[in-house]
C-alpha cells in the first residue's frame, strides 16, 4: 500500500492500465477501520452501469475469471 501520492501516480502512469480505474485512500488505516477491510486481496466487481456485481470477490479465487463474465 503506497503511502506516497506522487510515487503512486508514477506507478499508474508507468503501467498504463487503460480503462481500469485505480483508487487510493489518503489514509488507509482510517479506511480500513471504517470499512472493516481485513483482506487486501479482495476487490469489487462492477457491472457496465457501475452497479456492484460482487463486493467481496477474492482476487486469488480459482474461479475469479468466472466472476468477470
Amino acid at each position: 500500500m503506497d503511502e506516497d501520492q506522487t510515487k503512486w501516480k508514477k506507478v499508474l502512469e508507468n503501467h498504463r492500465f487503460g480503462i481500469i480505474n485505480e483508487f487510493r485512500a489518503a489514509d488507509f488505516e482510517e479506511l480500513k477501520d471504517k470499512w472493516v477491510i481485513t483482506k487486501l486481496h479482495r476487490s469489487i466487481i462492477l457491472d457496465e452501469t457501475g452497479k456492484i456485481h460482487n463486493g467481496f470477490v477474492n482476487l486469488f479465487d480459482v474461479k475469479f475469471n468466472d466472476q468477470l463474465k
